[in-house]
């Protein structure tokens, strides 16, 4: 007879894999959906006229008041929604304001991209709405603009901030975030999203990112103890009204969820997914949409509303694990941030897992300090050189010299400051040359805390710029972190990814 298996399909990348696994391998599933909001836009409305503190907006306006609406960038979530929250949100903004008396031309619109890429006018429409863009003056964030930035002062840890003037020329602030885990919302659209790169490199530091608690900890991560230092330094000086909305985690629309689904092996969609050529199925991974759900929308001063967002998706994007593992398993697909408009590379697909899929955590992460994690992506030594120029330099001129993420502050600013790196920036939509460095620090917490990881299928050559140890199969993987970690008594969890959630360790 043979042995009971366990099957649970990963995304390795773009395609499909169901290896067999052990029985007494422990599959980590997300939290069930949330119950979503029928009306996004009316649930706006009620919460800007039942703030959770304050005034309602409708009492803060004056008919003279120009006004800035702060969004999120479409970086996030990914894959994008098919139907975006913001867009309805910020409709009800707009006719609350429009309620107030204030004509068009006194309310513009500002996408808080910090230091990701600045987005064309359609993929910030998708994200806002064509209607909102069409009717008012809008745009992205430059990180680098000369004489673009208001000095607001310095925090009490001696953080300069400096952030985009549009801030300090309005007589409201009003931001709109969407959040799905710690990372987003709170003071992230605000002062993450508007910092001048001078200001992103202060608050966004390997000591900030890749010491102390994890970053995913929004209470005592260090990260968002800056944060917070900077917010409220501006909350003190700028009138700043605050609107959150929360998502779930319901990723798989009907389509994508037919493709993962294990039985005995592969489905028959998923096989014929396999055998598309690469770049076929990454074209065709570009036009999935997400079918994540807005559980909640909440209003008011930045830091009462981002409470209890952090409530809501404590329930509806984190589930509870009894203890941690010897060995962790974790497929990481090519849908991570930042690919949008893009595709995937070595840089964002070690920084997404570690700095993300398993940063996201209470207690500690899954597995145990010293334990082994198997990855499960290609690693393929490839680059968008438009979009991602900067992570491509970045794998062949700084991981070579170091993946210490404290070595790494020091040649931050030199590369940061090339010509043609803040160039391709301000004017072809790349990514800001200190973002590869950023997503570094951020998974190098975790990483700090893992024995060894193990790349399923990587490029030997690509594994190794990394720090990793490619290995050919699965089985063989699981054998080798086993025998370190503490032989046939190991115990092995598996993160049932996508979509990503978070985990509580008890």
């Amino acid at each position: 007879m043979m042995p009971a298996v366990s099957r649970t399909p990963f995304l390795s990348g773009d395609e499909i894999v169901v290896p067999d696994l052990p029985p007494e391998v422990r599959v980590v599933h997300p939290p069930a959906p949330g119950f979503p909001l029928t009306d996004v836009r009316e649930a706006t409305l009620h919460a800007l006229a039942n703030p959770v503190d304050g005034l309602p907006l409708a009492q803060r306006v004056k008919k003279d008041d120009r006004v800035l609406v702060v969004f999120d960038s479409p970086a996030f979530p990914v894959p994008p929604m098919r139907a975006d929250p913001r867009a309805p949100a910020l409709a009800a903004i707009l006719e609350t304001l429009a309620s107030c008396g204030l004509a068009l031309g006194q309310v513009s619109l500002l996408c808080a991209s910090g230091l990701t890429r600045r987005f064309r006018n359609t993929e910030l429409a998708a994200a806002a709405g064509v209607s909102a863009l069409a009717s008012h003056h809008t745009r992205c964030h430059d990180a680098e603009e000369p004489g673009g930035f208001a000095e607001l002062g310095t925090t009490s840890e001696g953080e300069p901030i400096e952030l985009d003037t549009a801030l300090t020329e309005a007589d409201l602030v009003i931001t709109l975030a969407l959040a799905q885990g710690p990372l987003q919302g709170g003071y992230t659209t605000l002062i993450g999203g508007l910092a001048s790169a001078r200001t992103a490199r202060a608050l966004l530091s390997p000591r900030h990112l890749a010491e102390g608690p994890t970053h995913f900890d929004p209470y005592q991560g260090r990260m968002h103890l800056a944060m917070k230092r900077a917010g409220e330094l501006v909350e003190r000086k700028l009138p700043v009204f605050q609107v959150e909305l929360a998502i779930d985690t319901r990723l798989l629309t009907r389509a994508f969820s037919s493709l993962l689904e294990a039985q005995e092996g592969l489905t028959a969609p998923a096989r014929a997914w396999n055998l598309m050529p690469q770049p076929l199925r990454q074209r065709a991974a570009r036009l999935m949409r997400s079918d994540y759900q807005t559980v909640s929308v909440h209003a008011g001063s930045v830091g009462a509303v981002h409470a209890r967002t952090i409530q809501v998706l404590q329930e509806t994007c984190t589930v509870p694990v009894e203890g941690r593992s010897d060995v962790v398993i974790l497929g990481v697909p090519t849908a991570g941030p930042h690919t949008q408009g893009g595709s995937d590379n070595p840089v964002l697909a070690a920084t997404f897992a570690f700095g993300y899929l398993l940063a996201w955590h209470q207690g500690g992460p899954l597995f145990r300090d010293g334990g082994a994690v198997i990855l499960l992506n290609p690693l393929a030594p490839h680059f968008d050189r438009a979009m991602h120029a900067a992570h491509a330099d970045f794998y062949e001129q700084v991981l070579p010299v170091t993946r210490d993420a404290m070595a790494m502050g020091e040649l931050e600013e030199k590369f940061a400051a090339a010509p043609e790196r803040l160039s391709a920036y301000r004017t072809q939509h790349a990514y800001h040359p200190l973002h590869p460095f950023h997503r570094w620090y951020r998974a190098a917490g975790t990483l700090a805390r893992c024995g060894k990881v193990f790349a399923v299928g990587a490029d030997p050559k690509v594994a190794e710029r990394l720090g990793f140890s490619a290995v050919a199969t699965l089985e063989r993987a699981l054998a080798e972190a086993k025998e370190m970690t503490g032989g046939d008594q190991a115990t092995v969890s598996v993160l049932a990814i996508p979509p990503a959630f978070g985990v509580r360790i008890r």
